[in-house]
């Protein structure tokens, strides 16, 4: 791969905010039906550090030290990889169990241990493994004056490794500064790092050229590192490979076929989000690449929607309701899917579920209307315009909660300034000429927002 060659590591004099609770925002999912959307590179997932082989740990030597009995090899763990309670991708680190030892040790005892290894090893790998923990206990306690000291003793080991080009602590560093928007030292790490062939390094270095953030926007060149990372294994960059391919960016020319190949091979590595991409690409069909395969999109959609992928689960929940993709009608599956969404907080699968629960499904949930008005609720709290109208309408009406005319005013007001047009026509109407709707043309409005009868626009 023909890369000019960049300045080196920024002098690091400044330490990162090591914000180790923080989560980046969700990648959106693109819509590739007619290939028309585009995917946003604002909204890539960044990268989080990789995690690697843990290193031994050998004990400190002690005098009159007699071995305990043999554990259990899951009670014998090393410490890592290092994450602060309740983060995703790791054990907590509330305790820690060491080998050779039966109980916990103490945070503090931990990192003294792990110290005094790092001190006496050359292996680079026990000195990052050392400065994460470091950072990570530090963002558990509550003393300001030790997190302040500790997470400059991380941030000193890290400077270190970087200096001597680790490329796991170069990675490390540059998702930390990225994180304070701090590009001009992010960029030149993750190339540095990229060097040594270090596949999220290379994803992210593509990603700075891509939306020259850190280095001057170069497609040419972002294509290079994304094609190096996801040649890799990384699945991330064989996302971004596929849906480039899909949607023409990053300078690439269409392609449906290519677009299979890169989304199939991180799909074969349990991503969900290119499973979902290729069950849109099958159920739409693009001949000659790719024909039309409902059967197949059905199971790549349950595949990513049983990962957890909001997008399909609403997209089995609509189609559960209306009988779509060769699959019978089933209130049962519709409800399960709609509420494995909204679970997760999603403003559609909640404005979907409060349709169901106004009439209900024979055999699977009784109608509730104060059920109802909680979901629509929680939907129109989300700004979902068609929910904050559904909320007007049953303050309005009195359908779950009680009736509020002033409650309903704000909230058809509030759907009709996000554009909500059957707010907007009732405003002006006011009561003339306005009936109240039965509980089947509330929810036929709710799941599709369409008009109940000429004379009664409800939802």
């Amino acid at each position: 791969m023909d890369l000019e060659d960049v300045p080196p590591v920024p002098e690091l004099n400044r330490r990162p905010t090591f914000k180790t609770n923080s989560k980046p925002p969700p990648l959106a999912i693109p819509q590739y039906k007619n290939q028309q959307s585009v995917v946003q590179p604002s909204n890539y997932v960044p990268s989080q550090p990789q995690q690697y082989a843990q290193p031994a740990l050998n004990a400190p030597p002690r005098s009159n030290y007699t071995p305990p009995p043999q554990q259990p090899p899951q009670a014998q763990r090393l410490p890592g990889p290092f994450t602060a309670p309740g983060r995703e991708g790791g054990q907590s680190i509330e305790h820690t169990l060491l080998p050779g030892r039966g109980g916990p040790v103490p945070k503090a005892q931990t990192v003294a241990l792990l110290r005094q290894n790092a001190e006496k090893s050359d292996d680079p790998a026990v000195q990052f493994e050392f400065s994460k923990y470091v950072i990570e206990y530090a963002g558990t306690i509550q003393d300001h004056t030790e997190q302040e000291r500790l997470l400059d003793e991380g941030f000193q080991w890290l400077r270190k490794l970087a200096t001597r080009l680790y490329p796991d602590a170069q990675n490390y560093l540059a998702v930390q500064y990225a994180a304070d928007g701090d590009y001009d030292k992010a960029f030149p790490l993750w190339y540095q790092a990229s060097k040594h062939s270090h596949a999220a390094s290379c994803f992210e270095a593509g990603r700075c050229y891509e939306t020259g953030q850190g280095a001057k926007r170069d497609f040419r060149k972002a294509q290079q590192f994304y094609v190096k990372a996801a040649s890799a294994g990384y699945v991330p960059a064989m996302y971004r490979l596929g849906a480039s391919y899909l949607t023409g960016e990053v300078g690439l020319k269409r392609d449906p076929k290519e677009a299979v190949k890169w989304l199939k091979r991180a799909e074969d590595k349990g991503d969900a989000r290119s499973a979902f991409a290729l069950a849109q690409l099958f159920e739409e069909g693009y001949p000659p690449a790719v024909y039309q395969d409902l059967n197949y999109a059905r199971t790549l959609y349950e595949e990513a929607a049983e990962k957890g992928l909001v997008a399909s689960q609403l997209k089995l929940g609509h189609a559960y309701e209306k009988g779509l993709l060769g699959l019978p009608v089933s209130p049962r599956d519709s409800v399960r899917w709609f509420l494995m969404a909204a679970s997760q907080g999603d403003r559609d699968a909640e404005y979907s579920m409060a349709g169901w629960h106004l009439t209900g499904a024979e055999g699977t949930l009784k109608p509730s209307p104060p059920d109802a008005f909680m979901w629509a609720m929680r939907s129109a709290q989300q700004g979902l315009p068609k929910a904050e109208y559904a909320v007007a309408y049953f303050f309005e009406m009195g359908i779950g909660t009680a009736a509020n005319s002033q409650e309903a005013l704000k909230w058809y007001r509030l759907a009709a300034q996000h554009g909500e047009e059957r707010a907007r026509k009732r405003l002006n109407a006011g009561d003339s000429g306005r009936s109240a709707a039965s509980p089947d043309q509330v929810r036929d409005s709710v799941v599709d927002g369409r008009k109940t009868d000429k004379d009664c626009s409800i939802m």
